[in-house]
């Protein structure tokens, strides 16, 4: 990103925000309270073991939002209005972000 002369590479600093909080923050604790009042047996679990559960649960969720979002995004940049709206979210954009150049080695 930072030796491209056109500046044509950028980040997408305006949708992973919204995307993360999602995968960290909402969904996790919905399926996870979701599948104890689906589960007789998994509402019996102790304290310790309803961590441990919880965990594999926020984890796996996380990986799996996080490979179907990156996925769908791949695909929604194929059209103009999404492309145009990730690069003005992007701070790449905009000339007060400044890029890294490493100093030539003499």
């Amino acid at each position: 990103m930072n030796n491209c002369p056109e500046r044509a590479i950028e980040t997408m600093h305006g949708m992973v925000i919204p995307l993360w909080y999602f995968a960290w923050s909402i969904a996790p604790p919905f399926i996870f309270t979701w599948l104890l009042r689906q589960s007789n047996v998994l509402s019996g679990l102790n304290h310790g073991w309803r961590e441990v559960l919880y965990n594999i649960v926020w984890a796996f969720t996380f990986l799996l939002f996080s490979f179907t979002a990156y996925r769908l995004i791949h695909y929604m940049m194929r059209f103009r209005l999404f492309n145009k709206l990730v690069a003005y979210t992007s701070l790449t954009k905009y000339k007060f972000w400044r890029r890294y150049k490493a100093p030539e080695e003499y």
